[in-house]
């Protein structure tokens, strides 16, 4: 994941149907994730997606301080996204085939624990 093995990132991460609880570390000098020294200290969800092979799924961290714009997952359908506020960021994600928005689901993050830098 970025140059992260994901047991380095999170343990006990799992996906209901409308939540995702479980426990990220704090993750210092994480250049693989981005250029920007800011961003390379935090926690850090990573999550794989499935989805058939024509279908395209987008990604988006709404919430945050800024909500960028959903990302469109590439082949390996892997998403590694900073938390920095579960009780006010959500996920969405959405599968589309044909032009056509298939599946909307939004997760709520109350449940992922933040460790604490060190």
């Amino acid at each position: 994941m970025l140059g992260k093995t994901v047991s380095d990132l999170q343990s006990d991460v799992k996906v209901g149907s409308a939540f995702i609880n479980g426990n990220l570390a704090y993750t210092t000098g994480y250049t693989g994730f981005s250029g920007n020294s800011e961003l390379q200290s935090g926690n850090y969800l990573a999550l794989k997606f499935e989805a058939t092979e024509d279908a395209t799924v987008t990604v988006q961290l709404i919430g945050a301080l800024v909500t960028p714009n959903p990302i469109e997952l590439d082949s390996d359908m892997n998403m590694v996204l900073r938390i920095t506020d579960p009780a006010n960021q959500k996920i969405k994600v959405v599968v589309s085939k044909d032009g056509y928005e298939d599946l909307v689901k939004t997760y709520r993050l109350t449940g992922l624990k933040l460790a604490a830098a060190t």
